[in-house]
C-alpha cells in the first residue's frame, strides 16, 4: 500500500478523555506489529541503493508506474520520494533491513515555550505551504507585505512541499521555487499579488492552463522575466521542489502553513500582516525603525491543510 503525501502528513491524534478507547486499539495494532517485525527483521542495514531497488521493483511488478526521485534517512529509517506516471509526488518510509515499508512515523512533538524567541542579528523567517492550500495562500498574501518591509535586514523564504491539490499545484510550486532562485529580489511583489490574481481565478477548476497564464501574467505585471523562470521550471523546477520537501521532511513538519523563524517552529502565530511583522520584529537582537510602523491586523483565512 502507497500512500500519498497529504495522507503522510496526517498528525496522530490527540489523546483526550474520549479518546482513551481508540488510543488502546491503535497503541494494541502497534505493539502486535512491533512484535512481528523484531521476530522477522533482521534489523541489519541492506544499503540504500539495495532498499529502494527491492521497493521499486515491488511497486513495479505491473510495469514502470513509479520512479524514485530521492532516498533519504529519516528517522532511522529510509525516505523515499517516488513519483508516479502523471506527476503526483509519494513519500514512503522503508525499514534499513528491507523487511518492512510504512505510510507514516509518528513522532513525538518537540515541545516548544510559547513564551521564549530565539534571537538573531538577522532573522531567518519561512514559509512551508502548499500553493493552492487555502490557507497557504492565505498567509502568503499575509508575509509578503512584511518581507517587503523587512528584507533589507532580515532573510525570507517561502518552500513548497506538497502538490495534493493536483498538477496545477504542482507547477504553481516549482514556478513560485524558481522566481526565487532566478528574481529573488521581485519575488514579494509576485506574492503580495498571488492570492488575487491567481489562485481566486485557477484554484476552484484547478486547471493547468490557467495557472501558467495567470502566473505568466502576473510575472509580466511585476516586472519578472517569466522566460527565465519557464526556463527555469523546465530545468531545475523538480529538484528545487524535492530540496523544499526534503527541508519540511527534516523539520518534521505536517501542515501547510507553517512558519519557522530562526529555525524555530512557530505553532500558533498571528496570521495577519501586523501579527507577523510583530513576531519578526520580536526575533531581532535590536529591532529596526521599520518595526514602529503598522499593517493590516486582518488575516485573510484561518485553519491548515494537511
Amino acid at each position: 500500500m502507497i500512500v500519498m503525501e497529504e495522507q503522510i502528513s496526517k498528525p496522530f491524534p490527540a489523546v483526550g478523555k474520549n479518546t482513551w478507547k481508540l488510543a488502546t486499539i491503535i497503541l494494541s495494532i502497534v505493539f502486535i506489529f512491533m512484535i512481528i517485525y523484531y521476530s522477522f527483521g533482521s534489523g541489519v542495514s541492506i544499503g540504500a541503493e539495495k532498499a529502494s531497488e527491492k521497493f521499486m521493483n515491488y511497486v513495479n511488478q505491473d510495469g514502470e508506474m513509479f520512479k524514485l526521485l530521492s532516498i533519504n534517512e529519516s528517522h532511522g529509517l529510509y525516505l523515499m520520494d517516488i513519483q508516479n506516471t502523471q506527476g503526483t509526488r509519494y513519500l514512503v518510509y522503508m525499514s534499513k533491513d528491507g523487511y518492512a515499508f510504512f505510510p507514516q512515523v509518528y513522532v513525538f512533538p518537540e515541545e516548544a515555550s510559547s513564551d521564549s524567541v530565539v534571537k538573531y542579528d538577522r532573522p531567518i523567517v519561512e514559509l512551508y505551504i502548499f500553493s493552492y492550500c487555502p490557507a497557504g495562500s492565505a498567509s502568503l498574501d499575509s508575509l509578503a507585505p512584511v518581507a517587503n518591509m523587512l528584507k533589507d535586514s532580515a532573510d525570507f523564504k517561502v518552500r513548497f512541499f506538497s502538490n495534493m491539490h493536483g498538477e496545477h499545484e504542482l507547477q504553481q510550486n516549482m514556478i513560485q521555487a524558481c522566481i526565487q532562485s532566478v528574481a529573488g529580489d521581485k519575488y514579494w511583489n509576485y506574492a503580495d499579488q498571488f492570492y488575487e490574481k491567481v489562485y481566486t481565478k485557477c484554484a476552484q477548476s484547478g486547471n493547468v492552463t490557467c495557472d501558467m497564464e495567470e502566473s505568466v501574467a502576473l510575472m509580466d505585471l511585476v516586472g519578472i522575466d517569466s522566460e527565465d523562470v519557464l526556463n527555469c521550471v523546465e530545468q531545475n523546477g523538480e529538484a528545487l521542489y524535492a530540496a523544499d520537501i526534503s527541508k519540511a521532511t527534516d523539520l518534521q513538519l505536517q501542515y501547510s502553513p507553517s512558519f519557522i523563524v530562526n529555525e524555530k517552529y512557530q505553532e500558533n502565530m498571528d496570521r495577519s500582516p501586523e501579527g507577523i511583522k510583530e513576531y519578526v520584529c520580536s526575533s531581532y537582537t535590536e529591532a529596526p525603525a521599520k518595526c514602529d510602523e503598522s499593517l493590516s491586523e486582518q488575516a485573510t483565512s484561518a485553519g491548515n491543510c494537511g
